[in-house]
This record gives structure tokens, C-alpha cells and sequence, in this order.
């Protein structure tokens, strides 16, 4: 959430758009409170462009409410713990690997051990 002033929201409209992506939902709300409290809704991209172009958008003090980032796609727990295996294994022997990263992910040795046995690369 920002808060705004009127000489300004154009441009901060536009660098949010640039840093945040112009599809990022958004809403501008100017003059909160007051007789000529308008709400404009839409993604930063149209809101930047309705700021350009409308001179009543610029006008009193704006507050800019942006949409949170997109959850990111969650990794699975063996995926993770493949990863993590192959990087220890690049680095020390396969024992000590599997058990560094069964410590890292609070999984059993004796599991994590097999899992490393299985993606140790065939000589």
C-alpha cells in the first residue's frame, strides 16, 4: 500500500508497473473519505495508462493498494531432497552426503542413504 501525491502517481504508477509486472491487480483510491472519493480498479499497466490520460485521477491524494506476488509454485519434499543429494554428493563421499542431507532435512539416514544409492551417477 502506498500513499501518493497527485504530482507523482503517474510516474509511480509506471515504475510499480515496470518492477512489479503490468498485469499485477491494483486499485487507486483518491480523495478517501471526501465528496469526490473515486476508486479506480485494474492492473497497474491500466491503471498507469488511466493516469496518463485522466486529469481527475491526478487530483488530491492517492492511496495505491498493489496485489501480493503470486504464490510460488511449491517444490516437493523429495524433490528438494534430490537436489540437496546432488550437490553434497558432487562435494563429499556418498555416505557423509546421504547423512548431511538427512540432518538438513530432519529425514532418516538409513531412507536418505537409499534415496542417495539410487541417484549415485553408475561408473
Amino acid at each position: 500500500m502506498f500513499y501518493e501525491s497527485p504530482h507523482r502517481v503517474e510516474e509511480m504508477l509506471e515504475d510499480c508497473s515496470e518492477a512489479l509486472g503490468a498485469e499485477r491487480a491494483a486499485a487507486a483510491a483518491r480523495e478517501i473519505t471526501k465528496l469526490h472519493e473515486t476508486v479506480y480498479r485494474g492492473t497497474l499497466g491500466a491503471l498507469a495508462v488511466r493516469a496518463r490520460g485522466d486529469p481527475d485521477f491526478r487530483r488530491g491524494e492517492i492511496v495505491v493498494v498493489v496485489a501480493g506476488a503470486a504464490p510460488a509454485p511449491a517444490t516437493g519434499a523429495a524433490d528438494v531432497l534430490d537436489r540437496l543429494l546432488g550437490i553434497l554428493m558432487a562435494e563429499l563421499p556418498l555416505k557423509q552426503a546421504a547423512r548431511l542431507a538427512a540432518r538438513i532435512a530432519g529425514a532418516r539416514d538409513n531412507e536418505v542413504y537409499k534415496r542417495a544409492l539410487k541417484l549415485k551417477p553408475q561408473d
